[in-house]
């Protein structure tokens, strides 16, 4: 686990506007007394339980698209504006992201389950055509799907080893997401993984009251100050 007071580091090193953090291996060292390492057929069916929307991370480098879905994602700062990703280490689409540093996370409608599989099949094996995907390059040159949920564009701010996944810390450059509250009953609903099973909402009636965003981040679309 990444200790809170290094995250703290990282981001006030960013605030700063200095130069991308260099890659530091974090290791586990076992102590006398610890509890036996779990297994792998205990330890993906336990955080499968674990709900999550769906995204595919994307890059575009030398005239070309990549992607790959992705739910190991979630913000990590307000101020700055961070994010965090998770990618396999034998992935395409983290070498090309590795050469652009820059990347889309393009969260993904119900309606997009066939997108989610596209992205989702093993990179060696197929080709993953972006060529009937409604979308857009964005500042940074990185593809923006059109019908998703919402889409964020972040250049590389960092980048950690995990084990057979590699964590890549973004800095958000600029957003978009659907207004529920304009669109009404055309808004499209999330898609939900969970125990290797996709998911629809239910019912799109909220449990709580609306929570307003931050000053500045209330409209549909947002970019960095430059």
């Amino acid at each position: 686990m990444l200790r809170s007071s290094y995250i703290s580091g990282i981001v006030s090193h960013i605030m700063r506007n200095e130069a991308p953090v260099t890659t530091q291996l974090l290791t586990y060292q076992p102590r006398e007394g610890d509890i036996m390492p779990l297994t792998f057929p205990e330890f993906r069916p336990t955080l499968a339980r674990f709900a999550t929307g769906v995204t595919v991370v994307a890059t575009a480098f030398e005239d070309r698209f990549y992607g790959l879905t992705v739910n190991a994602f979630c913000s990590v700062s307000l101020e700055p504006p961070l994010v965090l990703i998770s990618l396999e280490n034998a992935s395409q689409t983290l070498s090309a992201l590795r050469r652009s540093q820059v990347f889309s996370v393009n969260i993904l409608t119900s309606a997009q389950q066939e997108l989610s599989r596209r992205f989702a099949r093993k990179e060696a094996e197929v080709h993953k055509s972006f060529d009937d995907i409604p979308l857009h390059r964005g500042e940074t040159g990185a593809p923006l799907f059109d019908e998703a949920l919402a889409y964020i564009e972040c250049q590389v701010a960092a980048e950690y080893p995990g084990g057979d996944h590699t964590l890549l810390l973004g800095q958000v450059v600029s957003l978009f997401y659907c207004d529920e509250e304009e669109m009404g009953e055309d808004a499209p609903q999330p898609l939900l993984y969970i125990s290797s099973h996709y998911r629809s909402l239910a019912s799109p009636e909220r449990l709580n009251r609306r929570v307003e965003a931050p000053a500045g981040h209330n409209g549909v679309r947002a970019r960095r100050p430059h």
